[in-house]
């Protein structure tokens, strides 16, 4: 494809001014911009490959690669989550306080939301690796509930005995 101006003029600071301007552009299929690709509609097997892909055009492949990390990490994510609201439904039956779990369980969930979203910002600018944004954020979670889970079956613990 040939792109053709005649006549053009750019006018930034008035100094430019182009009598005729021929430029040679090929597209196709391969050459596409990756990094303005949707990556969340990407199948997994299919995100390893477009990350190379805008690595070798010039773009930054770290959002292929977090979500590739955190479709990995889904299912420690999903068990820190269905072991939160075990810990919360045992909670109700025993000691009351529906109000005190429903409100913990919101606040753990904004907490995941936030965390999830604060470490894939750091890891999409380069800040972070994607590895570990994807894996931090719901293995925290995951440890965090089974201290609490343990913390709450067995009592609390005195370390002055």
């Amino acid at each position: 494809t040939n792109i053709t101006a005649n006549n053009a003029m750019v006018s930034a600071t008035g100094i430019a001014n182009v009598e005729n301007a021929n430029i040679k552009i090929e597209l196709n299929k391969d050459s596409r911009d990756s990094t303005n690709m949707d990556v969340k509609s990407l199948p997994i097997w299919e995100i390893p490959d477009a990350a190379k892909k805008a690595k070798a055009s010039g773009g930054s492949p770290n959002k292929f690669w977090l979500q590739f990390y955190k479709l990995l990490a889904l299912p420690i994510t999903m068990l820190s989550m269905a072991l939160f609201a075990g810990l919360m439904s045992i909670g109700l039956d025993r000691s009351g306080g529906k109000i005190q779990s429903v409100a913990i369980a919101i606040f753990v969930g904004f907490l995941m939301f936030f965390l999830g979203d604060m470490t894939g910002l750091l890891a999409t600018s380069g800040i972070l690796p994607p590895f570990i944004a994807a894996f931090c954020p719901p293995i925290f979670i995951l440890a965090a509930t089974l201290a609490f889970f343990s913390m709450r079956e067995d009592g609390e613990v005195n370390f002055n005995d």
